[in-house]
């Protein structure tokens, strides 16, 4: 199998120089001291120990800047500061990652200290299905448990785009992130690509530490038929689910056992957009806890702006 290159050390390609030193002062009570790599109107990216962290304008309750004297700048040594990804390795050269500014390290700080990882697997008994696990920064088995965070690519997508997607969000909100590799069909559970999940859920659960009670399923396009239906198929496994754009809907059964729907589209998706306005209504219908999106500009599309609603959206219920 070729390795894939996802580039998380955007620095690799900047300027020798960070533009600003600063920190940021989170709504949540936390600080975070690093270098702005870029910043606009809604989000803010900054460097801290050779980690590019996004956080956006309203999670920050002010910005502190510090004098050139305050901070040292990092730099790259050279471009081996990406992460090369194989089927069961995941490495770094030649910076260690920052702790996550949601997690309080363990003391001395230096050894608690985790680059995220990303691991391909196959599934036990059946090994044409393959999946992707990937562990947050800091990730550490013996302190804690962790939401799961099960991501499903739209037709046509890949379990690496959808971990692209949401590398930022899950180093930040501490998930474990979950992205299975469908053929075609899944969408509508064509070959029991719901029993798939569930041994595959079996299998990371008995290798890695996750709280089955804090389990967020989002799926995008063909990914989001699947989220929906294996949902109502299987209920119990799942806390809350985000549809984003799905082309199909199935009817909602009666309520079921308090699962919680974020259902999204664009405003120019026309050929989605009247049904999933008929289907979230269906939702209300039948008694769920559900809210709608509509992404003002937005076509068939699952950009970053879509990814942080339904990122914030998981994150506020975890609190």
């Amino acid at each position: 199998m070729n390795p894939f290159v996802i580039i998380l050390w955007t620095m690799v390609f900047m300027p020798t120089v960070w533009a600003s030193a600063v920190v940021l002062h989170l709504k949540d009570g936390h600080s975070v001291e690093g270098a702005i790599v870029e910043q606009n109107n809604n989000d803010v990216k900054i460097n801290v120990d050779g980690i590019v962290m996004t956080y956006f304008t309203n999670e920050i309750v002010n910005v502190e800047k510090k004098s050139p004297t305050e901070v040292q700048a990092v730099q790259p040594d050279s471009t081996e500061d990406v992460i090369r990804i194989t089927q069961s390795d995941f490495s770094v050269s030649p910076q260690t990652p920052a702790t996550s500014p949601y997690q309080t390290p363990a003391v001395p700080a230096a050894d608690s200290r985790q680059a995220p990882k990303i691991l391909e697997r196959s599934l036990g008994n059946d090994p044409q299905q393959k999946y992707y696990v990937y562990l947050p920064v800091n990730y550490d088995s013996n302190k804690k448990t962790y939401p799961l965070l099960i991501a499903v690519h739209g037709d046509p997508g890949s379990a690496q785009g959808m971990i692209e997607s949401w590398y930022d969000f899950t180093n930040r909100d501490q998930y474990i992130l979950l992205c299975p590799q469908f053929q075609n069909g899944y969408q509508r559970l064509q070959h029991q690509e719901d029993q798939a999940l569930i041994s595959i859920m079996n299998e990371v659960s008995d290798e890695f530490s996750y709280d089955s009670g804090k389990v967020y399923l989002m799926g995008f396009s063909g990914g989001a038929q699947f989220a929906h239906r294996f949902v109502f198929r299987h209920p119990d496994c799942i806390k809350a689910v985000a549809i984003i754009s799905a082309g199909s809907y199935s009817a909602p059964p009666s309520d079921l056992s308090g699962v919680k729907f974020f259902v999204g589209v664009g405003e120019y998706d026309t050929k989605r957009l009247d049904i999933t306005k008929q289907f979230y209504q269906g939702l209300l219908d039948q008694g769920y806890d559900a809210q709608l999106k509509i992404y003002p500009r937005r076509g068939h599309s699952c950009e970053k702006d879509v990814i942080s609603s339904v990122a914030e959206y998981f994150k506020s219920l975890q609190n």
